[in-house]
């Protein structure tokens, strides 16, 4: 076996300090990540969403991981490497190769097919079509777009009530991006098939209260 395909684990402990760190500016974006990609239970997501320390979130989302072995720790690994994950934790890139698979070498080579290069059993990170229901990275990374007028674009844009939004803000007081994606998870469950990723990128885009279409063009690319 390749080295770096099975030790997903060790690496991703000797990362922890610098992860939490680097991941605490905003532990719960990096949870709902990790929940969107099953690497917890739904009780140790309720678990690590109930503390109070943002530290504390991502210490215990990193342990949790951890002891799931190395194919969840190559997963987690992959997702921290993600373009979309690197823009909202920069030092993510500081990172560098030790988040990697494997070391780099002066030589350049030639990328292998994203199939090949991925451990057996880890699926890969994969962007829904526009025509496909929005999923819950795209409702996060769209969440992070909103800005001060985030619940007037919501009630013009999105015909969500207000008691809706006073529930977001009331459920995660101290996270505006996550108060934005309840939202927005809301208005999914609600619109069923219709609620596309396309569609959403026509709503939040048009009216008065629009968005900057180019902040949500990752709603409209695919693989």
């Amino acid at each position: 076996m390749e080295e770096g395909t099975a030790d997903g684990a060790r690496r991703l402990r000797r990362l922890k300090p610098e992860l939490l760190d680097v991941l605490s500016s905003d532990a719960d974006f990096v949870l709902q990540h990790a929940d969107s990609l099953g690497l917890l239970t739904p009780r140790q997501y309720l678990q690590v969403k109930s503390l109070a320390s943002p530290h504390e979130k991502v210490r215990e989302l990193l342990d949790h991981v951890i002891q799931k072995g190395d194919a969840p720790a190559l997963r987690l690994l992959e997702l921290l490497l993600d373009e979309n994950l690197q823009e909202t934790y920069p030092r993510l890139r500081l990172l560098g190769d030790r988040l990697r698979k494997r070391k780099t070498t002066a030589k350049r080579r030639r990328p292998l097919p994203e199939a090949a290069a991925r451990p057996e059993n880890v699926p890969p990170l994969v962007r829904p079509s526009p025509a496909a229901v929005v999923s819950e990275q795209q409702l996060m990374l769209a969440a992070g777009t909103f800005g001060r007028t985030w619940k007037q674009l919501a009630v013009a844009a999105l015909g969500v009530p207000a008691a809706k939004l006073e529930q977001a803000v009331e459920e995660n007081p101290r996270s505006p991006v996550m108060q934005v994606f309840s939202v927005l998870r809301h208005w999914r469950m609600r619109e069923g098939p219709r609620a596309t990723a396309a569609r959403l990128h026509a709503l939040l885009t048009q009216g008065d209260w629009a968005l900057l279409p180019g902040s949500l063009d990752f709603l409209l690319e695919s693989i």
